[in-house]
């Protein structure tokens, strides 16, 4: 029996911890941490029965910028503020942005 290292990624999902191994695609889940990784190992450990490693490469991890533009407050007309603001006004709000600027953009 051989041992090799592999990652994991988790991160919190409602009231679940998810735990990925990117370097196979296995993922499980937890309502703890340490439950989330016991799941994966043996969810790895399947995987690795039906499909043996090919190489021994390291996976390259590395991060990445992204622009996030936020719609800003001040675009809406003041007289659309009257309604109590919650998420589907805002979704409202968000909707009427974006097609009015599709509407700017001429068909080709």
């Amino acid at each position: 029996m051989t041992f090799k290292t592999y990652t994991a990624i988790l991160h919190r999902e409602e009231d679940m911890y998810v735990a990925d191994c990117p370097e196979l695609g296995t993922v499980s889940q937890g309502s703890t941490v340490e439950e989330a990784l016991a799941n994966l190992k043996e969810a790895t450990e399947l995987y690795l029965e039906e499909f043996p490693p090919k190489g021994t490469e390291k996976a390259l991890l590395t991060t990445f910028e992204v622009a996030i533009k936020c719609l800003s407050f001040e675009k809406f007309p003041a007289r659309k503020l009257s309604k109590p603001f919650n998420a589907s006004v805002f979704a409202e709000f968000a909707n009427e942005a974006v097609m009015s600027s599709l509407r700017k953009v001429p068909f080709r």
